[in-house]
């Protein structure tokens, strides 16, 4: 129950702070896929999706990339 809680509390923080997203991706844990996440978040926000999150184990990955505003832990 309490990480119920916690999660629903860090989940409205992140919505107050960036907003709410047009995609939260994730793919798997392995660097394939998460750099295929690149190639998706390029395509998606070429298509005027402007607030796209990803669920990713390698943030640094992702650090600068500027077509992903945020990035969450997978898992």
């Amino acid at each position: 129950m309490k990480n119920r809680i916690k999660t629903i509390k860090s989940t409205l923080f992140y919505f107050y702070k960036y907003g709410i997203p047009s995609y939260i991706i994730a793919f798997g844990e392995s660097l394939g896929d998460n750099l295929l996440l690149t190639v998706l978040s390029r395509e998606l926000y070429g298509r005027r999706h402007k607030n796209i999150w990803v669920k990713s184990n390698q943030q640094q990955l992702f650090e600068h990339n500027p077509d992903i505003k945020l990035i969450l832990p997978f898992g």
